[in-house]
């Protein structure tokens, strides 16, 4: 219990600079060089933000070496402000994080010659290394005061890409960024940096951005419509659900039991939802309301197999993104886990999964400690968190861009805490 309760002071936003850091960083707000970010720095947000949440290797395959120079590029500048980004006692914040991602790329170096359809090494470098590589670029931005900025470049970005990906959808029919549940997940992400962004920036409600916030969640569920996501508008209805029950319940919802909890819950429904099927109520309105078949459109037999699967190699699983090959073995035909906590055993054991669990309680220790400052910019994203962690009791929602905005987070709740006690 010691070493836990030294763990989650350490990763709180306490040890992050020291009180005369934090005063100089006040002091110099608007007239200070540290505001005053290069454009290089405003290039790096942009190419790591396009490194987590951009992917147009299934329309354009050279596209696949387009981002190996991105990383690479990101890469470069944080080896030149490594000094800056793990000062004091934040590397420790990354502590986790590295456990999580070496035990992944450890699962997928052993596995690297056993599959045929992928290299799960070098996938797990590429993915992997871009989620670090966003996660030191956030905290080289709140290192330099220079978050505003970030979140600046992260909403251009976004909308830019939202644009273009809503035309090729409309007009073409391409699927521009990926699968429909990437299309639909990114305008759930947009949401969020639209909120974080006019919540940072500017406190004051007034009924242009409610209008706006209201016109985006349209926007939302008509592309999902356009491109036949059911899981997209359930994730938006339960996104908008989870914030305002944050807002009425702010010590439930930012519970790192609470979150903890329900990550857990939706792993252990695999293991009883064939059970739960054979409840009359449940079958009706999985078949009457949800119009879907008895067996959750097939992934009851899924669920049955995956256990066997984990259970053949629970430590470290096997290998990164590699579950079709994986479970093909198993049960012929079976895409994948059909469950977000369980594809990521099946990638890199209980291992992962009990890292996920404790990043989950590490980042929202953070915000629950930040409850009364915090506002609408960490509510969104911690709904935003919450919609994925239900939608995975189905769904592979656990996705780099997952972890990202849970990273962001931290670093926004502690961020906008230090800036509301400088206006007081």
């Amino acid at each position: 219990m010691v070493i836990l309760r030294f763990t989650l002071n350490c990763w709180d936003g306490k040890w992050l600079m020291s009180s005369r850091e934090v005063n100089v960083m006040q002091s110099s707000q608007g007239i200070g060089i540290m505001n005053k970010p290069i454009k290089a720095d405003m290039w790096v947000y942009a190419l790591s933000f396009l490194t987590v949440f951009l992917d147009l290797s299934s329309v354009i395959p050279i596209y696949t070496y387009v981002h190996y120079l991105m990383l690479l590029i990101v890469g470069v500048f944080i080896y030149l402000k490594l000094p800056i980004i793990i000062s004091g006692k934040n590397w420790m914040s990354f502590a986790p994080w590295m456990v999580f991602v070496i035990g992944i790329v450890v699962s997928s170096f052993l596995s690297k010659d056993i599959y045929t359809s992928r290299n799960p090494l070098l996938a797990a470098i590429v993915a992997l290394g871009g989620l670090l590589e966003f996660i030191a670029v956030i905290n080289y931005a709140f290192k330099k005061n220079r978050i505003p900025t970030a979140l600046n470049v992260f909403c251009i970005t976004a909308l830019i890409i939202l644009l273009c990906t809503d035309i090729a959808v409309y007009l073409t029919d391409v699927y521009l960024i990926g699968n429909k549940f990437r299309i639909a997940y990114f305008h759930m992400l947009f949401i969020v940096l639209f909120v974080i962004r006019k919540t940072f920036f500017d406190s004051k409600k007034n009924i242009i951005d409610q209008i706006l916030f209201a016109g985006l969640i349209v926007l939302t569920i008509a592309v999902c419509v356009r491109v036949d996501c059911a899981t997209g508008i359930n994730a938006m209805i339960l996104m908008i659900g989870w914030f305002f029950l944050g807002r009425a319940l702010p010590s439930f919802v930012y519970s790192p039991i609470t979150v903890c909890v329900a990550a857990v819950f939706s792993y252990v429904f695999m293991y009883i939802a064939t059970s739960l099927s054979h409840i009359s109520f449940v079958t009706d309105y999985i078949v009457n309301t949800l119009h879907r078949d008895a067996t959750l459109t097939g992934r009851l037999p899924i669920f049955e197999v995956v256990p066997r699967a984990l259970s053949q190699k629970p430590i470290l699983g096997y290998g990164y993104g590699i579950s079709y090959e994986v479970l093909d073995y198993f049960l012929k035909g079976a895409p994948d886990t059909q469950n977000a906590l369980a594809e990521w055993i099946l990638y890199g054991g209980y291992v992962a999964a009990i890292m996920i669990i404790l990043i989950l309680a590490l980042n929202f220790k953070v915000v629950s400690s930040h409850t009364l400052t915090n506002g609408d910019a960490v509510l969104i994203c911690v709904a935003f968190i919450y919609a994925f962690i239900c939608i995975g009791t189905i769904e592979i929602s656990y996705g780099i861009d997952f972890f990202a905005v849970l990273a962001l987070l931290r670093v926004l709740s502690i961020s906008s805490s230090q800036r509301e006690g400088a206006m007081r």
